[in-house]
This record gives structure tokens, sequence and C-alpha cells, in this order.
């Protein structure tokens, strides 16, 4: 937001874009609608079910499961139905969370039932006789809206 003051005339506030970058506001939504392929990059947003916030969940849930789950919703590009890996190292340079709230959060929303864990082998060399798997996570769709926390298969 940027505020511009005229002596003895009302302020003049003009929204501002949240990147920081000076340029004008405009809502993500008409943003996403108009916008190329490098722009809605720039633009992703993600959106958190009424049931986070009406079945109890952003109260009972660790500050680690909320911030995976934004982490695994903006990872997801808003395809819903996207596995998806985080290396330790993107959870620190990308998203500034130590390994520990990354292992917390994840172990915390797979308890919970609101993500899924399964193994994905790692593509070796023709020759390597080491099979190597990493851990891919599944959001639950509309895991919040499902139960009410505390009354779910996770309890």
């Amino acid at each position: 937001m940027s505020q511009e003051r005229q002596q003895g005339a009302p302020s003049h506030i003009r929204l501002l874009s949240d990147t920081g970058d000076g340029r004008p506001y405009r809502a993500p939504g008409l943003a996403m609608r108009k916008a190329t392929k490098q722009e809605k990059a720039a633009n992703l947003y993600v959106q958190l079910a009424a049931g986070f916030w009406t079945k109890g969940w952003v109260a009972h849930l660790s500050g680690s499961a909320i911030a995976i789950y934004l982490v695994l919703l903006h990872e997801q590009m808003g395809e819903e139905n996207k596995s998806v890996w985080i290396a330790p190292r993107m959870g620190q340079e990308r998203f500034d969370l130590s390994d520990e709230t990354r292992r917390k959060g994840l172990k915390e929303l797979v308890d919970q039932n609101l993500a899924a864990v399964r193994k994905r082998p790692l593509h070796q060399g023709l020759f390597n006789e080491a099979y190597r798997t990493r851990n891919v996570y599944d959001l639950t769709p509309r895991g919040f809206d499902l139960y009410e926390y505390g009354h779910g298969p996770g309890f």
C-alpha cells in the first residue's frame, strides 16, 4: 500500500502487489484468469477448505503441520491429484523450514489422514543395482471437510 498525503485534502491510498515489486494490486483470481504460464506461476495462490476453519483444524494442528500443508498445496501448482516430494534442501532454501519442521509436519498430516505417503522409485542408471525410493505425498481431497477434528478415521 502506498499513501500520498496532500495538505488540506484526504490522503490518496493505492493498493500495491503483495510481491513487493511496486506494481498495482490485482485480485489473485483475476490475475490467474488472464495470465500467461509465467504470470500464473508468479500469481499462484492456494485456498484452504472451509473445514480448516469451521471444523476446528486451525486450533488443533501444529504450526509445522499447517506450514507443510501450505507448502504441499503450493507445490501441487493447482493440480489436485499431483504427488509432491519436498527435498530437505528445498524446504530449507525455498520455504525456510528446518528439516525437523518438515518431518514433524509431514508425519502429523499423515497421522491425521490429511495426506498419504507412498514410495516412488528413483530412476537409476542402467547397471546400477542399488534400488532407491523417496517418499511422495498426496493430500487428501477435501480432508478438512470430511470430518471434524477429533471425530474421524485418524483418531
